[in-house]
């Protein structure tokens, strides 16, 4: 079994050169992924290191993250498994491209220190609109060998070129919050309008999530020249980074409901820039019995300052 800390030493690479090759070598093809090739395992560990510095990049500072929660003791949010999912990766290939649909399902909560096993294949890929796509499925497994999420990721490999132009920090206007947080229970209405989420999306927070993933540390989202080669204006933020906020937004209206249970499907549909205001937005569109819980559908997006959507997709959660 490969352990985690040797897939992370393998990628703090600098990204240089054009479009066709880094430093790392050749980048891989569309016809050199192989539908069904899989990773080794890995032994994956949640540090409680691990764990600050995740709430310190996304913002999801609920109490369950940083003191105790029901299952005893802290636990993780969701979007912790995105930096290593993508470390293995591009360790099994030499991907570049942009991130366009993240999918997960939480079954158990994360918890630092228990010693998780990934699985990691490569599941589809396809071409469309000119552009090829590769699909990853990963997923983890406690001690026990009980599963406790699944994720699916797809990564557009041409770049867009029609991203528009940087926006300043000059144009920049901040986003209202909306209402106090209400907390999502079974008699809650079809319609329900979820409490918002945003996020500062500066430069420097940029930075900082780049800094502290298992990526080249130069690259689209932190260096203007790489992201040039790319045939983009200026760095674009992180799919992971600003879609955690439609995970904070889940997480305040449904608690255990989205640890245990949570379902997330997300495409990003537009780049965004630093100096913008993202939000994510959601409302319930369905309630459907799932035992003896109530399943909440939601339809959520991320906006920018101006309304325009970024990404949009479903979201659920049980309520019992």
């Amino acid at each position: 079994m490969t352990d985690s800390a040797t897939v992370q030493a393998r990628h703090g690479r600098v990204v240089e050169g054009k479009a066709g090759f880094d430093q790392p070598g050749h980048r891989t093809l569309f016809d050199e992924f192989e539908v069904g090739r899989e990773y080794p395992p890995v032994e994956w560990i949640i540090t409680n290191e691990l764990l600050d510095k995740q709430l310190v990049i996304s913002g999801e500072y609920h109490e369950w993250y940083v003191h105790d929660s029901p299952w005893g003791g802290r636990i993780a949010p969701m979007w912790i498994n995105w930096r290593s999912v993508r470390a293995l990766t591009q360790d099994m290939y030499n991907l570049r491209g942009l991130a366009y649909h993240y999918e997960c399902e939480n079954f158990a909560p994360l918890q630092p220190g228990v010693k998780y096993r990934l699985n990691l294949r490569l599941a589809d890929k396809w071409k469309a609109r000119g552009r090829g796509y590769v699909k990853y499925e990963a997923t983890c497994f406690d001690p026990q060998g009980h599963m406790v999420f699944r994720t699916f990721r797809t990564h557009a490999i041409d770049v867009v070129d029609d991203a528009g132009r940087a926006r300043t920090s000059a144009e920049a206007e901040p986003w209202p919050m909306g209402d106090p947080i209400k907390r999502v229970d079974r008699n809650t209405p079809i319609g329900y309008e979820l409490p918002p989420m945003s996020l500062d999306h500066s430069v420097g927070a940029m930075i900082a999530y780049e800094l502290a993933s298992f990526v080249p540390p130069r690259n689209i989202h932190t260096d203007q020249e790489a992201a040039e080669h790319e045939g983009l204006p200026a760095p674009i933020g992180t799919g992971p980074h600003f879609g955690s906020t439609v995970s904070r937004m889940m997480m305040a209206a449904f608690e255990e409901g989205w640890i245990e249970g949570g379902k997330i499907s997300l495409k990003l549909i537009a780049p965004t820039f630093a100096a913008e205001v993202l939000t994510a937005k959601g409302i319930v569109r369905e309630k459907t019995p799932e035992g003896d819980a109530l399943r909440f559908i939601c339809e959520v997006w991320i906006e920018n300052q101006r309304g325009r959507k970024v990404a949009v997709g479903e979201a659920s959660a049980l309520v019992r």
